[in-house]
C-alpha cells in the first residue's frame, strides 16, 4: 500500500488532483486530507462489509461499515459539495471543497 501511494501521490499532487474516488470496498469511508487531496470510499451500494473500517489508521476521518449507501456530487466551477446518504435517505456525512 505504501508503494502505490508513493508513486501515485506525486502525480495527484503534480496535476492538482483535490478529491479521490474509490469504491472497491464494501465501506463508506473520507479520509483526511493528504497534501491538499481529499480520499473517498464509496462501495457500499450493493453490500457492506460491516467491521473492514480501519479506524485505528491515522489517516481515517468517518466511515460507515453499517449500512448501504451512496455518494452524490454537486460540482461548481468554484466548489464541489458532496454527500453520503444511506439506504433510509439519512445523511451520513456531507461537505464541501472550494
Amino acid at each position: 500500500m505504501q508503494a502505490v501511494r508513493a508513486a501515485v501521490e506525486p502525480i495527484l499532487e503534480k496535476h492538482k488532483v483535490r478529491i479521490v474516488l474509490a469504491g472497491h470496498d464494501h465501506v463508506y469511508e473520507r479520509l483526511k486530507p493528504q497534501n491538499g487531496v481529499l480520499y473517498f470510499v464509496s462501495g457500499a451500494g450493493a453490500e457492506v462489509r460491516r467491521g473492514d473500517l480501519q479506524t485505528n489508521s491515522p489517516f481515517y476521518q468517518i466511515g460507515n461499515d453499517k449500512e448501504l449507501s451512496f455518494m452524490l456530487f454537486s460540482v461548481k466551477p468554484d466548489a464541489v459539495r458532496y454527500w453520503a446518504i444511506n439506504s433510509q435517505g439519512a445523511f451520513i456525512d456531507s461537505g464541501m471543497i472550494e
